[in-house]
């Protein structure tokens, strides 16, 4: 729904909103595919998830005004550093 007002009315306004929605929904899913015992399906799950909140906090800072900027640029490195940790550890 949020998704197809963004898209008619090209307000991205909306976008922190959906990616929130949307990682919810792939946690909740992961989290009925663990109960199940299965293990491959929830982990794809919630590797989704991460990965669209890791999103969600990167279109936050992107959207920030410019005289936060320079506070917030170290929290956008530290959220890439900890993404590529868990990726590759």
């Amino acid at each position: 729904m949020l998704g197809s007002y963004s898209l008619i009315t090209q307000n991205f306004e909306v976008m922190p909103y959906m990616f929130f929605i949307l990682g919810m929904v792939f946690l909740i899913t992961g989290s009925v595919e663990l109960k199940a015992k299965r293990k491959t399906s929830a982990i794809i799950s919630i590797l989704a998830t991460l990965f669209i909140l890791f999103e969600l906090i990167d279109t936050l800072v992107e959207n920030v005004p410019k005289q936060h900027f320079s506070s917030l640029l170290f929290y956008k490195k530290l959220n890439h550093a900890i993404l590529l940790r868990c990726v590759f550890d």
